[in-house]
């Protein structure tokens, strides 16, 4: 039953690429060819003794046959490793654009606690995407090999003697028998394994972009015993794994080797001493047999790989069709008026096909939603039915009680969030994740700017736009003269979230960014929550100077910003309801 519950569900994304399998292919053939050149060179041997053993001279000829079967059969194992490896290292890029790309691409999420922080997804995009192509690439060929190998060598062996190969024959079931077994009894260790790296990545990241925090609440110890605690839970776990690896290599040397070594042995002698084969043959039954065990004995050593690597595809897999079926939800939604009146697949048939439908009392709308409700995987509603229609040019604030979703209800419009029920629409169309975050800027509550200078955090929503026009959005920001100021102006130098700015200036920054990428609509959450009261002033006053061109949609708690609104919405106990422009600081805090 513990397995089934780990089965993922049918329709997984895989993670092989077309060219995944034809580098596979290529070392599995690589393989094939070096064992076969091994055999004869083997069988070369064999036939030498032979002459020997008449009294007759060995042919220079056949000499040189062995010779080049033997730096060919190497040639051609060493090629097979280089191409494995490799094409794991091309795979393993492959493999982290793609996760990388469906974690910025799609609608943030609630996440769970553990194995979705943000330590655990950077650590399953890098150790996890090594570990899932190595797996892939070089421990699947192996065992591969490990079934195929031996099916050669019989295959040789009964051109010359049909009773040998058919008793060696039916000894190769134990070998898929065995790789299956271990890797079944394994699978729970691997997981285990994954699970304790993933929870002590998330655990260091989180300690490190929290350390001013801990130092300051006196816990950075504490947190440091409790990561040298999980540290020491993720050694164990390792250590079980690579155990159990020393486990698989000991059952596969002592019992399988030995038996296979010795049975094939005495098969040889057997069949010698019976006069149904020559010298030669027997002593190349006996060098085939080590022959016979090496695909196996690499599957052995390498099987930490293999059950580390499964582990890693699970988790990948599982993280794809999250992401993924969420790009297939929301494209569907905005594609399906278009191009098929009837979806495939319903949950509800009639709300399916009203989400569908486009509104054409919304035209010439901005913004606009329908029964928008949402609510966090497992938790009740934060709102629900909200209707809510912003005409272009237009200036909403949103206020309202704290942890009432306003935020949320901004990340919704912002294509960050997926609804539970109802629609967004753009111009009375309905619009997927990726239209709602082509179509609007969003300023949130704490700025995040990327280590660089100044220009370059600004040309991430312009990657052409020139030094004027930096200036420009600079200027109608309010933060041109500071900038100006600044030791070499754009091509400062500023920290990860801003370090070396004041916050007040950082946030500046950052609206000039949302204005320069020359998007329509505007959401801003809270833009003066953290900032002096000289930046708030001028906030407001950039805020004001903006032309009709643009639509804002503003999340305050700050009487200040109210009277330059259009209309004013509460959100409060779930609803959005209208409020007056006229609302001062106590009609605020009352609303809380």
């Amino acid at each position: 039953m513990p397995a089934k519950k780990r089965k993922l569900p049918e329709g997984t994304p895989h993670v092989k690429t077309p060219e995944d399998r034809s580098d596979n292919l290529i070392a599995i053939l690589l393989s094939g060819i070096s064992v076969v050149s091994a055999v004869g060179a083997l069988r070369g041997l064999g036939i030498a003794l032979d002459y020997l053993a008449n009294g007759a001279p060995t042919p220079g000829s056949l000499i040189g046959i062995i010779i080049f079967l033997t730096l060919f059969a190497g040639l051609t194992g060493g090629a097979r490793l280089t191409t494995s490896y490799r094409s794991a290292i091309r795979a393993e890029s492959r493999v982290r654009t793609r996760l990388l790309k469906a974690s910025l691409s799609q609608p943030a999420q609630a996440q769970a606690e553990g194995e979705k922080r943000s330590g655990a997804i950077i650590n399953m995009m890098t150790d996890g995407a090594e570990r899932l192509m190595l797996y892939r690439q070089t421990f699947i060929p192996q065992v591969v090999g490990a079934v195929a190998t031996p099916l050669l060598i019989i295959a040789v062996i009964a051109l010359w003697d049909w009773l040998s190969a058919l008793i060696l024959l039916a000894c190769i079931p134990l070998i898929p028998l065995l790789v299956r077994g271990f890797m079944k009894v394994m699978r729970k260790v691997s997981a285990n394994s994954r699970k304790n790296r993933n929870r002590l990545a998330a655990a260091y990241l989180d300690a490190i972009e929290g350390m001013d925090t801990l130092q300051l609440l006196v816990a950075a110890r504490r947190v440091g015993k409790d990561l040298a605690h999980q540290g020491e839970e993720n050694r164990r776990s390792i250590m079980r794994l690579l155990a159990g690896n020393q486990l698989v290599l000991f059952v596969i040397d002592i019992s399988f080797s030995l038996f296979m070594v010795a049975a094939t042995t005495l098969l040889a002698l057997w069949r010698w001493e019976t006069g149904a084969i020559t010298p030669g043959m027997a002593a190349f039954m006996i060098l085939v047999s080590i022959l016979l065990l090496e695909p196996i004995d690499q599957v052995g050593a390498f099987f930490y790989v293999g059950m580390g690597g499964m582990a890693a595809q699970r988790a990948a897999r599982s993280y794809l069709a999250e992401k993924e079926g969420l790009e297939t939800a929301s494209t569907s939604q905005g594609d399906e008026a278009a191009t098929s009146p009837e979806p495939e697949k319903p949950a509800a048939p009639a709300e399916s096909e009203k989400l569908a439908t486009p509104a054409p009392e919304l035209a010439g709308t901005d913004l606009a939603t329908r029964n928008l409700t949402f609510a966090y995987p497992d938790k009740p509603d934060v709102f629900s039915d909200v209707k809510l229609a912003i005409e272009p040019g237009q200036r909403i604030a949103l206020v309202g009680p704290s942890g009432q979703g306003k935020s949320t209800l901004l990340n919704l419009l912002a294509g960050e969030l997926e609804a539970k029920k109802g629609q967004i629409f753009i111009d009375g169309q309905p619009a997927t994740a990726q239209e709602l975050r082509r179509h609007s800027a969003v300023v949130a509550q704490s700025t995040w700017l990327f280590a660089g200078t100044v220009a370059e955090n600004l040309r991430l929503v312009a990657p052409e736009a020139s030094e004027a026009e930096l200036w420009s959005a600079l200027e109608q920001a309010q933060v041109a003269a500071e900038i100006k100021r600044l030791p070499k102006g754009l091509e400062t130098v500023v920290g990860e979230r801003g370090y070396g700015l004041s916050g007040g200036q950082a946030q500046r920054i950052s609206l000039a960014r949302a204005l320069l990428s020359g998007r329509q609509t505007l959401l801003l959450d809270e833009p003066t929550s953290a900032v002096d009261l000289d930046s708030e002033a001028r906030i407001s006053a950039a805020l004001a100077q903006l032309g009709k061109e643009r639509t804002l949609l503003m999340v305050t708690h700050r009487a200040g910003l109210l009277p330059d609104a259009d209309e004013v919405w509460t959100m409060k106990s779930g609803h959005l309801a209208r409020s007056t422009t006229s609302m001062t600081a106590t009609d605020l805090e009352e609303s809380k």
